[in-house]
């Protein structure tokens, strides 16, 4: 049931000093920012009027109804083969469009290997060609999708209607539609063409199966036949001859979907996967680029609900879209040039659009140290933290990092108005390492910082201000083992502030986690550490989350899905609404996610967060001493069951 397992960090009490280490579940492939698999269904030449609507394509009607439809998605030429290349390889169609300028890298390569003219009679706007090795078309050595994917360890798999199984054979009808056939670097290597699989629409029994299994492709492209695709040819024996009958073709095709479409939506894959359908056509049937709108819908898991978009995208805005869900490169500039189609997906994040400090989360705070880097609010409310091949010194820290609130550096001061000022509570961040270095030192943290009611001297140091960390900590090539200790040897000086961390164990490639600290308690484990009267009181002035480090090479890259502030009743109590008793709706609330884990799959970000809200758990003994666990279980239902009709205080 579970895919992804979450282990949770939580800093108890400095007379518990409860910890619990990260546990490692290795993933094959890397997470997605969007989705961690997408099956991709190409359908052919009908315009988006024509099948969003329910007289024609009841079911499409349906799906693009109940999920995400893109209303002003271009095809970017005719015939369909430069536009099955332009989604593979982000090539600019044919040299007769008219728009092959469109991304500025040329168009279809010709037998000479040049980007500025092609075989008038193969590689025209008027005819399509067979991927043939000694073909005019063959794009030979040419970058594309394949290589990108290899490079990022993001398996895939090609479901080709027609195909001998596991070949690169181009001997069926629909090969001109097979774009990795075009591509020396996937025929010419057995090992790539196992990945191309005979495939029935009516059937798809090879298809079903992979995703029942638990080794399913991250990227599955689906190339039905002519007759299974809406295009239609004179052998087709389902009346679907082309031409005059695009209707009849549409109610057929329409159907074939309804079967095949919800075969996938119900495997285990997508019942237990951050995963989307995108179902989209190649080119429209009457219409030219810019305006050959074209059925595009995204449905699943992650995919959003009842929502459709007329921003402009084209067959780019896909290729880029795949590319920046696993942080890949853009092949061409026409994917680089292209929009993203993330507005439809179900948000990851909860840090909202960026803001200035202190009222909202920030930008990022990026400092690189010699190597690169990014620190931004993506367009789904996730933080992106990233640093690469990076220098500085332990007093020079390369960071990437998003904050709110006020800090010591800015410089010590009391909370803002209305930002923050907690003394209470709980602070949770719930982060998903996609690449770690296995050099240098880095760490993953979340930091809390504090206003004192009143200045300190103390080891020679003058300060009014605390920085804290709860951290996932890489040095001398070993992650730190869970240390929650109040010696000084666990202090550190910023130069203004008394700064104090815990460590919390291992972090995992593809395990996302959850650091967790409580406010209270991390302000007491930082004064006794610093020989501070635990008399003084302390306020929540910052929060930052993030990576920092210094002298690694390669990469460091981390998402950051929500950060979530719980009160004391909340977590102790469990009133989950936080609205001062202890309800029906708050045990109603648990008991929807009872038996839930974060990061199950199953759900969405934004449920996985929902499970987080109602993970109360708390020490039997002593409900002040709160030991988040990352699973709703019958000790948080029994929890809010036993302060039922209490109120907080």
């Amino acid at each position: 049931m579970k895919n992804r397992v979450i282990s949770t960090i939580s800093i108890a009490t400095i007379l518990l000093g409860a910890f619990a280490s990260i546990q490692p579940i290795v993933h094959a492939t890397p997470s997605g920012k969007y989705f961690d698999h997408l099956v991709v269904i190409m359908l052919e030449n009908q315009n988006i009027i024509d099948v969003y609507n329910q007289a024609n394509a009841p079911y499409l009607y349906s799906l693009a109804s109940g999920y995400s439809l893109s209303t002003e998605r271009t095809a970017i030429d005719h015939p369909s083969e430069p536009n099955y290349l332009a989604l593979g390889s982000g090539l600019t169609g044919d040299c007769s469009n008219p728009y092959s300028s469109l991304g500025g890298d040329g168009c279809m390569t010709g037998a000479s290997g040049t980007h500025t003219q092609c075989d008038s009679t193969t590689c025209s706007s008027g005819s399509d060609c067979t991927p043939s090795s000694t073909g005019t078309c063959f794009l030979h050595m040419k970058s594309n999708l394949i290589d990108l994917l290899g490079n990022a360890s993001v398996t895939y798999s090609f479901y080709l209607e027609g195909e001998t199984d596991q070949t690169c054979d181009t001997n069926f009808t629909t090969a001109y539609h097979a774009w990795p056939l075009f591509f020396n670097d996937f025929v010419a290597y057995p090992s790539k063409c196992n990945h191309a699989h005979s495939f029935s629409t009516e059937t798809p029994t090879s298809l079903v199966s992979e995703l029942n299994g638990t080794g399913a492709a991250s990227l599955i492209w689906i190339n039905p036949d002519n007759c299974h695709n809406m295009h239609g040819i004179s052998s087709c024996t389902n009346g679907c001859t082309g031409g005059s009958t695009y209707l009849k073709c549409i109610s057929d095709g329409d159907g074939y979907m309804n079967t095949l479409v919800q075969d996938i939506l119900t495997t285990k894959t997508f019942e237990k996967s951050r995963a989307a359908v995108l179902l989209t056509f190649d080119e429209g049937r009457t219409s030219n680029y810019p305006s050959d709108y074209v059925y595009t819908v995204f449905a699943g898991p992650v995919a959003k609900t009842a929502y459709s978009s007329a921003t402009f995208y084209t067959s780019y805005s896909i290729l880029r879209t795949i590319e920046d869900n696993w942080q890949m490169a853009s092949l061409q500039p026409t994917g680089s040039d292209a929009s993203i189609m993330s507005e439809f997906f179900t948000s990851d994040g909860n840090f909202g659009s960026c803001n200035s400090l202190p009222n909202g989360w920030n930008c990022g705070n990026l400092h690189t140290q010699g190597g690169t880097g990014l620190a931004q609010i993506e367009g789904n409310s996730g933080f992106h933290s990233v640093l690469a091949n990076v220098g500085g010194s332990p007093t020079a820290l390369a960071n990437a990092t998003t904050q709110r609130g006020v800090f010591p550096w800015s410089p010590c001061q009391a909370p803002a108005s209305g930002v923050l000022g907690n003394t209470t509570g709980r602070v949770s961040a719930l982060f998903d390492p996609l690449s770690m270095p296995a050099n240098g030192r880095f760490h993953i943290f979340l930091g809390l910082y504090y206003w004192l009611d009143r200045a300190v001297t103390v080891h020679g140091f003058t300060y009014q201000c605390l920085a804290t960390q709860v951290r996932v900590e890489w040095k001398n090539g070993a992650f730190t083992p869970p240390t929650n200790s109040t010696d000084f040897s666990s202090t550190y000086n910023r130069g203004n502030s008394f700064g104090w961390n815990q460590t919390v164990g291992a972090a995992t490639l593809g395990n996302e986690g959850v650091l967790t600290a409580d406010i209270n308690s991390q302000c007491k484990q930082d004064e006794i550490a610093w020989s501070i009267s635990t008399t003084v009181s302390c306020q929540l002035s910052g929060i930052e989350v993030g990576v920092e480090g210094f002298s690694f090479s390669g990469s460091l890259d981390v998402l950051w899905d929500a950060q979530i502030i719980t009160t004391v009743c909340h977590y102790a109590k469990g009133d989950v609404d936080e609205n001062g008793v202890i309800n029906i709706s708050d045990i109603s609330a648990i008991a929807l996610y009872y038996k839930s884990e974060v990061g199950s799959t199953v759900y969405t970000s934004a449920m996985r967060r929902n499970v987080i809200d109602n993970d109360v758990l708390s020490d039997t003994y002593n409900p002040d001493i709160s030991v988040v666990d990352g699973s709703v279980g019958i000790d948080d239902l029994a929890q809010a069951a036993g302060y039922f009709g209490g109120h907080c205080t």
